[in-house]
């Protein structure tokens, strides 16, 4: 490690307009792949829990 001493001791650069991580994330957005990914997912979470945990519920009162 001795080796790269001088540049693991040096502090994180900083861009020149400062702007913020989520600003420079933000202009990237509208090429985002996965758009929709969020709702999708919530939808199949909701479908799963409607589907599997109801009727593993009901299962779960029927024997008692």
């Amino acid at each position: 490690m001795k080796k790269y001493d001088d540049i693991l001791r040096r502090s994180r650069p900083v861009h020149p307009d400062g702007m913020a991580r989520n600003e420079r994330a933000a202009q990237f957005a509208p090429f985002a792949a996965l758009g929709g990914l969020d709702a999708e997912i919530g939808e199949a979470e909701k479908q799963w829990e409607k589907d599997f945990v109801d009727d593993s519920v009901n299962g779960l009162l029927q024997e008692n």
